[in-house]
């Protein structure tokens, strides 16, 4: 593993997973409460307004990605003049963006009612005022990721990570206070706001810490304008295919099967949504990693870190998804209760399938954006985002919530090209490394959807048994994997270090 870098690396990862452990761990235990406070019709409504924030947060026109690209490569030369450049018009931008998204959701706040489908009059009232409020915590979270990619520059993730932590912590328990205090949707809104500005000051603040010599004064800059949007344009665009691929099936269930359904759906993916967010957020340092790679001309070092972080991904999506697979009725009976359970669990199940085959792009997508393939990279990701999109709109008037899940394993064909064209064509490794992280999953899928069909999945009462045999099945396939993909190259080391040791002893 010493070849995916330096301690910082390590320390990346590190902070990036125990977020995605702690946030999905908050989100488990505050769940059951707000569905119950709540009712599935209102809790639905929060769970759109929390996807509106993020669909409306790519009119940033992707330019704070522009920081991260030409920040790092900048860092590495020591040319701080042209880092400011780029980083003051950034700011000026994204204020400007940022106003005019806040004003023009104050003024459409009333217009959006029609996202919401067969929503009562009251849960109306809400809304529209809730709506207006969000503007401001769009606009905000604009301006903040101009400070998020100065540490991601850095290659500080560790520090975003805690503090987004911090802010998710706080955001979940106040969350579950107001509620129990009597606040509905407008509160929870607020509240949203209050924490985006909290985390803002964290960010610019340790931005200003990592280096003194920047200067976040807004400033418009022609030359800056050519470097940012040349490459923030793709960058955006990216953003928008992501956007439609994570968000627009909760517009599309809203306003077809009604918030009501949109909450049963969203619970079920706050479960499968992990095994991609967990995976995607732990290896966000491969961007600006194959790009210093790339700057510095280290093809071998370059190939060796594509092929572990696949691994590990792979590693980690399997150990968490196929033990989730197998136990998805005994989860949701144990989280939620058994009724929603009997009626949620195949969604569930056809969810984890759906996402899991998403991570197969995970390192790709750093790979391509990080080694000047931005353009190609822009396009893959609308055909697939383009593939599910369509397909969640063909699908759900008939086949309801089922219909999103399906459409999500549309792109898994796409994906394996991208890998195919990277593996081939652009690093020369061949087809092994592919064919050894592919099969194996798949046929662990299969293998745990045949014995569910034969003998149905298994069944357990309560949280401690549950916990241990999730923790058994999760141990058993991490092994497993582990020894497929890892252990080819432990036996190649051993027997290099027995050869070694005979030469020395002749």
């Amino acid at each position: 593993m010493k070849e995916i870098g330096a301690a910082r690396d390590f320390k990346n990862i590190g902070y990036s997973l125990i977020e995605f452990l702690v946030n999905p761990l908050l989100t488990i235990m505050a769940t059951p409460l707000l569905l119950k406070l709540l009712g599935a019709e209102l809790y639905g409504s929060w769970v759109l307004m929390v996807s509106l924030v993020a669909i409306l947060s790519v009119t940033n026109l992707g330019v704070s990605n522009a920081v991260v690209k030409y920040g790092s490569a900048y860092l590495e030369r020591s040319d701080l003049a042209s880092f400011n450049r780029v980083l003051r018009f950034t700011m000026a931008l994204c204020l400007l963006i940022g106003s005019l998204t806040t004003l023009a959701l104050f003024l459409l706040g009333p217009h959006l009612l029609f996202l919401f489908q067969n929503a009562s009059a009251e849960t109306g009232g809400q809304i529209v005022t809730a709506a207006r409020i969000l503007g401001a915590v769009v606009g905000v979270k604009i301006v903040t990721s101009v400070y998020s990619a100065v540490c991601m520059a850095h290659h500080r993730y560790d520090v975003l990570n805690k503090t987004n932590m911090l802010v998710n912590v706080g955001t979940t328990v106040c969350s579950v206070v107001l509620i129990y205090a009597g606040m509905k949707l407008v509160g929870l809104v607020v509240l949203m706001l209050v924490m985006s500005v909290i985390a803002a000051a964290f960010q610019y603040s340790f931005g200003r810490r990592l280096n003194r010599g920047l200067n976040f004064w807004p400033k418009w800059d022609r030359e800056a304008a050519r470097t940012v949007f040349g490459y923030g344009i793709y960058s955006w665009l990216q953003v928008i295919s992501s956007v439609i691929y994570t968000q627009a099936d909760r517009i599309i269930i809203s306003s077809i099967l009604g918030p009501a359904a949109l909450g049963v759906y969203s619970v079920c993916m706050q479960l499968a949504s992990k095994l991609h967010e967990i995976p995607g957020a732990a290896g966000a340092f491969l961007f600006p990693k194959f790009s210093s790679l790339r700057e510095t001309a280290q093809t071998e070092r370059l190939r060796s870190v594509y092929a572990i972080a696949n691994k590990v991904v792979v590693l980690a999506v399997t150990s968490l998804s196929v033990p989730m697979f197998l136990y998805a009725e005994s989860i949701l009976s144990v989280w939620i209760d058994p009724d929603f359970s009997r009626d949620a669990a195949p969604i569930l199940r056809l969810l984890i399938i759906g996402v899991a085959s998403g991570t197969i792009g995970i390192v790709p997508f750093y790979f391509l954006n990080g080694t000047e393939y931005v353009k190609l990279n822009t396009k893959i990701n609308f055909a697939q985002s383009g593939l599910t999109l369509l397909g969640t709109l063909g699908l759900v008037p008939f086949a309801g919530l089922a219909g999103t899940a399906f459409s999500r394993m549309l792109g898994l064909p796409i994906g394996i090209a991208v890998r195919w064209f990277i593996e081939l064509r652009l690093l020369g490794i061949g087809w092994k490394l592919l064919f050894t992280t592919l099969a194996p999953a798949l046929l662990l899928f299969a293998l745990s959807g045949g014995w569910i069909a034969w003998i149905g999945g298994p069944q357990v009462g309560g949280l401690a048994s549950l916990l241990f045999q999730l923790g058994i099945a999760a141990l058993g396939v991490l092994l497993l994997m582990g020894l497929i993909l890892f252990g080819g190259g432990m036996s190649a080391k051993l027997r290099n270090l027995r050869n070694r040791e005979r030469e020395e002893t002749v």
